[in-house]
């Protein structure tokens, strides 16, 4: 902490007119060095507003863990998102990359913080008659196809969160559904949610699942009594009913999930180059056609490639965000986290070549308003310009 002692001594001094040759030559070097503290050093206007900023950084030090810089970065994001509110943009900007040493990245949140509280960039929308051309990019919400194997299709109820599979088929406050339903074990079911849609659904044997937008998930009224099988394409959440005599697998276009009873993620978009498995509870093994397979741990997570399973930590508050109402991005590849945003708004994201490696942080609700997702992107890059035509947004310089 003596670097940023020393920094936070010249700044003041520098805001008072009170340093000597040779520590403006010293702070000189430090700006220089590191460019996230000359934008600060611009910003500030008394010594007030550097406390003001120190104060609430000092908060957060004292709960985080300055040992482990990757744990420290997430829990930033989510005691700003406890302490600010669900619906407010949070962010760390991208200097954090750059930077090695945990000091380093103290720096830099100060600069946040001071941001965060100080200054907000204003977007200047596309216009047509006086009103944004997003407005009318409204967040998804609960939205879902039922189809059965006897060609019977029922839109589900907005209205309802989800589905619960018995002998009848009903809507989660027990109203029943009319689609053709008997107890023959191999009757199929396909639950399906659009872009923009979101449903949940309690198997027959008490598993719950819960499907993001743009999700198809295949399963029989009635499991058989020696395995439990489901097809996914998409990504949901599964909190699996334990029963050690039918061990319950999960079948995607990479890979097979085998579990008894367990909590995790599976995320398997057919427009994603990998499949990917976060585990929070019990144990669950990944299998490849071709024998490979890997046992998970809770805290882990698999990434799955045509001939490769890759195991490494997870944090499991970011790998089930979306269940949760919330998108959180750690170092998430641009374009990879605008496929998120536009299955859930509905919309096409083109992301132009030279912000396609460009990494987001930051959290946001995946309730707000799209305006609120172009602020959180210009924070991360100021330049990033932004195209509307229709449905479709281009990020560009």
């Amino acid at each position: 902490m003596q670097n940023l002692d020393r920094i936070v001594t010249l700044l003041k001094g520098y805001l008072s007119d009170n340093l000597t040759v040779d520590e403006s030559a010293e702070l000189q070097q430090l700006l220089k060095n590191h460019p996230s503290l000359n934008e600060l050093s611009n910003e500030l206007k008394d010594i007030g507003q550097l406390e003001c900023a120190l104060q609430e950084y000092e908060i957060l030090y004292n709960e985080i863990n300055s040992n482990k810089e990757q744990q420290l970065l997430t829990d930033i994001l989510l005691q700003i998102n406890d302490k600010r509110g669900r619906n407010r943009v949070y962010h760390l900007r991208r200097q954090i990359i750059r930077y090695s040493s945990v000091a380093a990245v103290f720096i830099a949140f100060v600069v946040g913080i001071f941001f965060l509280r100080k200054h907000y960039f204003v977007i200047e929308p596309n216009e047509k008659n006086g009103q944004s051309l997003s407005e009318n990019f409204v967040p998804g919400h609960n939205q879902a196809t039922l189809t059965s194997s006897n060609g019977q299709t029922l839109e589900l109820s907005d209205a309802h969160l989800g589905i619960v599979v018995n002998k009848d088929i009903t809507y989660n406050d027990g109203t029943e559904l009319n689609i053709g339903q008997n107890t023959i074990e191999h009757t199929q079911f396909t639950l399906s949610t659009p872009k923009g849609g979101q449903y949940q659904v309690t198997l027959a044997d008490g598993t719950k699942v819960w499907l993001n937008a743009a999700t198809v998930l295949r399963y029989p009224q009635k499991f058989a009594s020696d395995i439990r099988t489901v097809e996914l394409e998409g990504e949901a959440y599964f909190e699996v009913a334990r029963n050690e005599k039918a061990p319950f697998v999960v079948r995607t276009k990479n890979e097979s999930v085998r579990v008894l009873g367990t909590h995790f993620n599976v995320n398997t978009y057919r427009d994603e180059p990998v499949s990917i498995v976060s585990l929070l509870e019990g144990s669950v093994t990944v299998s490849l056609p071709n024998k490979i397979s890997q046992i998970l741990k809770p805290g882990q997570q698999s990434i799955t490639r045509t001939d490769r399973i890759d195991v490494q930590p997870v944090n499991t508050s970011e790998a089930v965000a979306w269940k949760n109402g919330e998108f959180m991005f750690n170092s998430e590849n641009l374009v990879s986290a605008m496929n998120k945003i536009a299955r859930w708004y509905d919309l096409e994201i083109i992301v132009e070549p030279p912000l396609r490696e460009i990494a987001i942080w930051g959290a946001i609700s995946r309730y707000d308003k799209f305006d609120k997702v172009l602020e959180l992107i210009q924070l991360v890059d100021s330049r990033i310009k932004f195209k509307i035509e229709g449905r479709r947004v281009t990020l560009m310089k």
